[in-house]
C-alpha cells in the first residue's frame, strides 16, 4: 500500500496560464525598420511602381499572412417584431 501524505502530482494537470497577445504594430504600411510591408511590395509590383522581382514577390506573398491579419466577420444585429414561428406560419 502507498504511504505518505497528499501527493502534488495527483489528478488532472493544471492548464498553463493564458498568454496575452502581443500588441499590434501601427506602422501605417511601413515595417519597424522603415522598409515596405509585404502588401505594399505586392501592390507596387502589380501597379508597376517597382520592378518585378520573382524572389521578392514570392517572399512577400509568403510573409503577408504573418504580418497582416485577416478581416474578421461582422455579426449582424437586427431588430424584428415578427417571431420566427409566426413567419413560418405565414409561409404555409
Amino acid at each position: 500500500m502507498a504511504r505518505g501524505g497528499k501527493s502534488s502530482r495527483r489528478g488532472r494537470p493544471k492548464r498553463p496560464p493564458v498568454r496575452k497577445a502581443a500588441p499590434k504594430p501601427s506602422g501605417g504600411g511601413k515595417t519597424s525598420d522603415g522598409g515596405l510591408s509585404p502588401v505594399d511590395i505586392i501592390i507596387g509590383m502589380m501597379r508597376g511602381d517597382m520592378p518585378f522581382d520573382d524572389a521578392r514577390f514570392k517572399a512577400a506573398v509568403a510573409a503577408a499572412p504573418y504580418v497582416h491579419a485577416r478581416r474578421g466577420t461582422a455579426e449582424a444585429e437586427a431588430e424584428s417584431s415578427v417571431r420566427h414561428e409566426d413567419a413560418l406560419k405565414e409561409l404555409e
